[in-house]
């Protein structure tokens, strides 16, 4: 009964230490070379892009989006008046970022004095 017993042990043992020794077949191989992922460009050198709209396309794109165009031009104002009206707007929820703001602000002082 004890060789059978240590016989056991013997190939519980065996069979452990094969267990450990392999390699899964997914592991892939430990290099010190980087990985290279290939991608596609995200923007195509080609393609002009555009960084500013001008003063009227923000005035028609964003401005009517919450009320009509005549409520706008039919309004008259300096530089700080003009600052002061996109200001609020923008307080109300209108999207402009510091540059459309900006082109914005003096396209209505230049044009709707």
């Amino acid at each position: 009964m004890k060789k059978l017993t240590m016989v056991g042990i013997v190939l519980m043992f065996a069979l452990i230490l094969s267990a450990c020794s392999s390699q899964s077949p997914t592991a892939a191989p430990v290099t010190n070379e980087p990985a290279v992922v290939e991608t596609e460009p995200l923007v195509s050198v080609t393609e002009p892009v555009s960084v500013t709209a001008d003063g009227k396309t923000l005035l028609e794109e964003r401005c009517v989006s919450c009320h009509g165009i005549e409520r706008t031009t039919s309004e008259t104002g300096s530089l700080s008046q003009w600052t002061r009206i996109v200001d609020r707007m923008i307080g109300k929820g209108a999207q402009l970022t510091d540059a459309e703001k900006a082109v914005l602000i003096q396209y209505l002082a230049d044009t709707y004095k």
